[in-house]
């Protein structure tokens, strides 16, 4: 056999036209794969004949025309004049015409008479009639002048039809694949020498592919078009290509696409390769098509174009192949399950363990790449809900749906509940043999309640009382899927496992608070993790207890987050802020929330964000506190937020009060809260914030029902703790606002005696409302000592907002503007302990130096710094709430946080921070806190004129232009 290209074999084949004596006849088979230019060398080579001046008889066989006998013969006499054969030239087999024999016969006389050359494309498609007349006709080739030409399939795929011809004499060409320099000549070498090896590639040497890239490259007039694959031409000429294929290697070729590699050696007994997957005949098949290289196709852009070529139906049956096959292989569950999901369809009875594990991998990838590539955790979230959506419809049993419908649900919580309700409702439509939920499905219909604000069904869900923990309840344990379920110890013998018992409390405390303050630990038990979770709850009893801080850094530095953990470490979290360690809290923060990002939790993000723009607020930064909670709210839609939706609310309106947006804070108050929300811990909040903004707004009567309220809320509950809601000194407040002093006297004093030593906080509070219903005269010396407590505690918003609630008193004229400038050079004493670097405003400045968020195109919020830094990590930054719209020239994130400053200013003025005078360091800080340089001269009693002297020396040694850049400047 040779192997020639097809011109070559053309300049061949002229040579054999015509015999050189008499008796010299002669058979050439033309072979080759699909589209490899038989049908181009036969007709060109009909052309030189009838130049040459020999009678030459051609034909093609078909597929369909192989039931009609005598349809070769037909068109090889078709142009044959009767008279040159005497008799009838067209056979008629339905007349009785001659017998094969006999019309063998009289083409062998013909090539007597002169040189003939018989031409027959796709000669293994012939009828059987015309193919005994043909292998006679061969095997009388040494007794006429005969040039038999036959094109034929490669033998493997034509079968025994081609190989029939083998069997005399013969002389074989295969047209082997263009050579890298024909592609080059047609290419053209700008494209070709661009990606030489690639060319090749895509081409796999077939003409009819190298002519497509050509047009794609002419049509384009890129480079790039006509060898990446992604040419029209080429796509389509692919798909010809395909098309043309014996349907047996079309399936074999979408086999070998679908498992997406070379089939192992050896995969299986008595098979290796590609034979393995295949079979022998489609893998030889295969291997001569010139589209494959090592057992592969030399592209994968031409496995992919295997498969679109396939019907629905063929690329199903091929991926479930491959998933069958490579389950044999022990290959890796998520390498099975994506053949599966290709298929679309339910799979066999073996499927629905291997996609639920592949869907644990999926999740488990996600969360160990949170230092990498966070924007892979969607991916891999979509793909485990897929394959446990496949897992369900592939389920033999009520119950293995059940178990799986319960993981569905888990997982969608996390990015929309709405979505994993829709799970849940379909568990819940399902029949069971049982009465009682296994713990799995009990956990994730407890996480729902919880979720929703729905306290009853939440208790309803779990085996023992939330309130108390009798001796002898369930433990818990932890479900093969790393969620949380309360209860599973304490069955079949084993011990109990407080430690998901304890989590799940928490849980239960951060949402709806604690239930009537029972303890957690029963008597006489001494497990480590109920233990800590009691004393984590003492947040809402004693805020700021060395206890509670302690058990939250055990707890922070035992859990990963998780379903049943979140709460947890948000309780932890809050723990350190309210004890003044907010910078560990910080850190912390942003490791939970680089966590939820990486898993692609949606929900776990919004909740942490929202959590966090409290304690921004807390730290006086009330625009950025906004901006933080209307980024959790944009994190998921309306139906997606349940009983949570309260805590960014309440936020967002208290932000908006602080800053004097009333009129957007009017919004938040007219949106509201879904009904029903009043008794969990974000409802109390907001209904607090909604009574600060009545009384910020002159309306105290309002103010007064709104903390009315949550008092008989918290007494009907048992959980009247001020570190819940300090309503009473609230109350007290809005009755100073009515004027009622003695009323307010009676309330303060009320909820002082309910608050710890620890509480620094609400004693604060208290105090403050103390010394605003006392003598005015002594006003500016009982109110050092909240502001001083505020200032400890870290709460710098409180701090300046004991100042300016002097504006709204209706006897603070009696103060006279001495005593209330005692009262600012308090606030001013104490404002650098709030700027240090344990401070919430040294924390703040800690995230990167930026512009103020978009809507600081409001009018200034004197509660908060001029300079806004940006978003702390996690927050994406593109987000429209969250991105800074500037860059700023002052110290970086790390001088601001107190670490090491920035490069110096270069400014030959700029003397640095060190160089202002202790004066002016005084006015600076009161220029700071927003006071207007009538008010500074006043507190300080200097002139007017020397304070904006003293200002103007401040800007200069700061390498400053004015107040909006002067926070930045001073804090280092």
């Amino acid at each position: 056999m040779m192997e020639l290209e097809p011109e070559e074999a053309l300049a061949f084949l002229s040579e054999q036209a015509v015999p050189g004596r008499a008796g010299a006849g002669r058979l050439i088979l033309v072979s080759g794969g699909v589209a490899s230019g038989k049908t181009w060398l036969l007709d060109e080579f009909v052309d030189h004949c009838v130049r040459q001046g020999v009678r030459t008889l051609s034909a093609v066989g078909a597929a369909d025309e192989q039931g009609f006998a005598g349809a070769v013969l037909e068109q090889l006499l078709a142009g044959v004049e009767c008279c040159s054969l005497g008799e009838q030239c067209v056979p008629d087999s339905e007349a009785g015409g001659d017998s094969p024999r006999s019309w063998a016969a009289k083409i062998g006389r013909l090539a007597r008479e002169e040189p003939l050359a018989l031409v027959v494309d796709d000669a293994h498609l012939a009828d059987a009639a015309s193919l005994l007349v043909l292998r006679r006709l061969q095997r009388r080739l040494r007794t006429v002048r005969l040039t038999m030409v036959l094109g034929v399939r490669d033998t493997a795929v034509a079968g025994d039809r081609g190989r029939q011809f083998t069997w005399g004499a013969h002389r074989e060409i295969r047209l082997a694949p263009w050579s890298a320099e024909r592609i080059r000549e047609v290419l053209g070498d700008r494209v070709f020498d661009g990606t030489p090896f690639l060319a090749r590639q895509l081409s796999c040497g077939i003409p009819m592919l190298t002519a497509a890239l050509a047009e794609d490259s002419t049509a384009d007039g890129s480079t790039a078009c006509a060898v990446d694959g992604g040419g029209a031409e080429y796509v389509e000429a692919l798909g010809r290509y395909l098309d043309r294929c014996d349907p047996p290697l079309r399936e074999a070729a979408g086999r070998l696409a679908a498992f997406g590699g070379p089939f192992p050696a050896r995969a299986e007994p008595g098979a290796g390769g590609t034979v393995g997957l295949v079979g022998a005949v489609a893998a030889e098949a295969l291997d001569r098509s010139g589209l494959l290289a090592d057992g592969w196709f030399r592209h994968p852009g031409i496995a992919e174009a295997v498969l679109r070529g396939l019907t629905p139906e063929a690329r199903a049956a091929a991926h479930l192949r491959a998933a069958e096959l490579k389950t044999r292989l022990v290959a890796e569950p998520r390498e099975v399950a994506a053949h599966l999901l290709a298929a679309g369809s339910p799979g066999p009875g073996w499927a629905p363990p291997v996609l639920r594990r592949a869907a644990e991998q999926a999740t488990d990838q996600a969360g160990g790449q949170a230092h990498l590539a966070p924007e892979t955790a969607v991916p891999e979230a979509d793909f485990a809900r897929q394959c446990l959506e496949l897992a369900v419809a592939s389920a033999g049993s009520d119950a293995e749906r059940r178990a799986i419908l319960a993981d569905l649900a888990r997982r969608a919580w996390r990015s929309s509940p709405s979505a994993g309700q829709g799970y849940l409702d379909a568990l819940t439509d399902l029949p069971s043999d049982s009465p009682e939920q296994s713990p799995q499905q009990a956990a994730v219909f407890a996480r729902a309640a919880l979720w929703w604000g729905d306290e009853a069904v939440h208790r309803g869900s779990l085996p023992f009382d939330c309130g108390a923990l009798g001796a002898g309840a369930v433990g818990s344990g932890v479900s093969g899927s790393g969620a949380a379920v309360p209860w599973a110890g304490g069955q079949a013998g084993l011990p109990p496992d407080f430690q998901a018992e304890a989590l799940c409390r928490l849980a239960h405390r951060w949402w709806f608070g604690p239930v009537d303050a029972v303890p957690l630990v029963p008597t006489g038990a001494a497990d480590p993790w109920l233990s800590a979770a009691e004393d984590l709850s003492r947040i809402w009893s004693e805020p700021g207890g060395d206890a509670s801080v302690a058990a939250a850094e055990r707890l922070l530095d035992s859990c990963r987050l998780s379903d049943g953990t979140l709460e947890a470490l948000m309780t932890a979290v809050l723990a350190l802020v309210l004890a003044g360690r907010a910078e560990e809290a910080e850190e912390w923060w942003r490791t939970l929330k680089a966590e939820a990002d990486c898993h692609g939790a949606v929900v776990w993000q919004a909740v942490l964000t929202g959590m966090w723009s409290s304690v921004v607020l807390r730290g006086g930064d009330a625009t950025y506190a906004a901006a933080l909670a209307r980024h959790a709210l944009s994190l998921l839609p309306d139906r997606d937020w349940g009983g949570a939706v309260a805590d960014p609310l309440a936020t967002l309106l208290a932000a908006r009060t602080a800053a004097g947006e009333y009129e957007r804070a009017a919004e938040v108050v007219a949106r509201g809260i879904p009904d029903g929300l009043d008794h969990t811990v974000g409802g109390i909040r907001f209904l607090r914030a909604r009574g600060h903004y009545h009384l910020a707004t002159g309306r105290p009567l309002a103010a007064v029902g709104d903390f009315t309220r949550i008092g008989r809320i918290l007494g009907a509950r048992g959980t009247d703790l001020p570190g819940l809601a300090p309503w009473r000194a609230d109350l007290a407040e809005a009755h100073l606002a009515l004027g009622d002093a003695c009323a307010a006297r009676d309330l303060a004093t009320d909820q002082l005696a309910r608050a710890v030593d620890t509480d620094r906080h609400t004693r604060a509070l208290v105090l403050r409302v103390l010394a605003l219903a006392g003598p005015p005269e002594e006003l500016h010396r009982s109110l050092r000592e909240p502001v001083e407590l505020l200032a400890a505690c870290g709460d710098r918003a409180e701090t300046l907002r004991t100042v300016r609630m002097l504006d709204r008193m209706p006897w603070q004229d009696e103060t006279g503007p001495g005593k209330r400038s005692g009262v600012l050079t308090a606030v001013a004493s104490v404002d650098h302990g709030l700027r240090g670097p344990r401070g919430l405003v040294g924390l703040a400045g800690r995230r990167d130096p930026g512009g103020r968020p978009p809507d600081s195109a409001a009018p200034s919020d004197p509660v908060d710094p001029p300079d806004r830094p940006g978003p702390p990590a996690g927050v994406p930054a593109a987000r429209p709430a969250i991105h800074p719209v500037a860059a700023r020239t002052t110290t970086s994130s790390r001088a601001v946080a107190g670490g090491p400053a920035s490069t110096a200013r270069t400014e030959p003025e700029a003397g640095g921070v060190e160089t202002i005078s202790e004066g002016e360091r005084r006015v600076a800080a009161l220029a700071v806190q927003g006071l207007t340089n009538q008010e500074i001269s006043g507190v300080l009693a200097v002139t007017v004129s020397t304070v904006e002297q003293h200002l103007t020396r401040v800007y200069r040694k700061l390498g400053i232009r004015g107040r909006a850049d002067l926070a930045a400047g001073l804090v280092n």
